[in-house]
């Protein structure tokens, strides 16, 4: 049975919020992992882990595509505090699926 704390109710309540919620909250926990941590060290620049990150999810971005990736750090030299590219309204759900390639 899958987990059952992601799991939300469409139609019922603030269920877009809820869901948005859980789509964030699952892909802080799963940037916690050790085989992610692993795979994609924090000492690694804006750059590796955006290029490793399409690579392992066998995607081959467009150019813009790369660079907005690589924007969404703000100009941070590592990749140590995930949040900014993770948890960028609308982009969320769209890196999760990359993430998963793990």
């Amino acid at each position: 049975m899958p987990n059952s704390k992601w799991l939300v109710a469409v139609g019922q309540g603030n269920w877009q919020q809820q869901l948005e919620n859980n789509k964030q909250a699952f892909t802080l926990e799963f940037v916690q992992r050790s085989r992610f941590t692993t795979a994609f060290p924090t000492s690694m620049t804006p750059a590796q882990f955006v290029d490793k990150l399409f690579l392992n999810a066998g995607v081959t971005p467009s150019a813009s595509d790369l660079t907005a990736a690589v924007n969404e750090f703000g100009g941070t030299s590592t990749t140590s505090d995930l949040s900014p590219f993770l948890l960028t309204p609308d982009r969320s759900g769209q890196y999760t699926s990359l993430l998963l390639g793990v």
